[in-house]
């Protein structure tokens, strides 16, 4: 898909939920959000509600519905259902912890490290089915007629939206992660970077008033919380301890970080 529909794309990720901060396998199933979860979505509220969004898209899962409901009110929008928006299903790994999926599947990482984007979560989806689906949401934000649409979704599904928006190849773009302290920035067609904007909510900063603080980061500048990285066909923004962590993070604030192997 081509995206010079869109003047500027922005990419926000739920807050953190009570089966993220244990690890717990969500995919198409939810849980509320923490407090540090509704914080995060507070401090994202912040900071977009300088940016010109014109219309707000969610994934139909309540931990991405609630968190679009803090953004869209910060900017005064309404907020758009998108079912192909939804978390890659995890089919039968969904509910479980790490140690349970290694007792009923045995093999499972190994498996899917030959063929992380073709392999399919048993009764799920795999990378390859969420590509196709990701096409088909940008093509339905499109046809809306916003030219820049705010995205609130998952990490899973939110790699194939990269993928499209920053014509990344398939290993660049699953080698993203997407904490929920940050919002990506894309304009589709401009050949321009992937631009990181993060609120950098601390971990132990909870209720109470948070303003989100804007970080940004050019080619080659190093920062305390950001740098840019070239990619094989793309150019993305990414902090510079995820360099190291390419893989889903169900913990969503810089401090709680884990990789995991969803």
């Amino acid at each position: 898909m081509t995206s010079i529909e869109f003047e500027a794309v922005y990419l926000a990720r739920h807050g953190q939920t009570q089966w993220n901060a244990v690890r717990r396998r969500q995919g198409r199933l939810d849980s509320p959000l923490t407090e540090l979860g509704n914080a995060q979505a507070r401090a994202n509220a912040a900071l977009l509600a300088s940016e010109p969004v014109d219309a707000v898209f969610a994934s139909p899962l309540g931990r991405a519905r609630t968190t679009a409901g803090i953004l869209a009110e910060a900017l005064g929008l309404p907020v758009s259902v998108c079912d192909d928006l939804a978390e890659i299903d995890h089919g039968a790994l969904s509910g479980l912890l790490p140690d349970e999926v290694e007792a009923a599947y045995p093999g499972f990482a190994a498996a899917r490290d030959c063929d992380r984007y073709g392999y399919r979560f048993p009764g799920g989806e795999s990378y390859q089915d969420a590509d196709a689906r990701a096409a088909r949401a940008l093509a339905q934000v499109a046809a809306s007629g916003a030219r820049r649409p705010l995205l609130v979704s998952h990490e899973m599904i939110g790699r194939m939206l990269l993928k499209h928006l920053g014509g990344l190849s398939t290993a660049d773009a699953l080698a993203l992660t997407h904490p929920s302290d940050v919002v990506y920035r894309v304009a589709p067609g401009t050949g321009r970077p992937i631009e990181q904007l993060s609120a950098a909510v601390p971990s132990d900063v909870v209720g109470g008033r948070i303003r989100g603080n804007r970080q940004r980061s050019r080619r080659g500048d190093v920062r305390d919380r950001g740098r840019w990285i070239e990619t094989g066909e793309g150019q993305i923004s990414k902090r510079g301890d995820e360099l190291l962590a390419a893989q889903e993070t169900p913990y969503a604030s810089p401090a709680l970080e884990r990789p995991s192997r969803s």
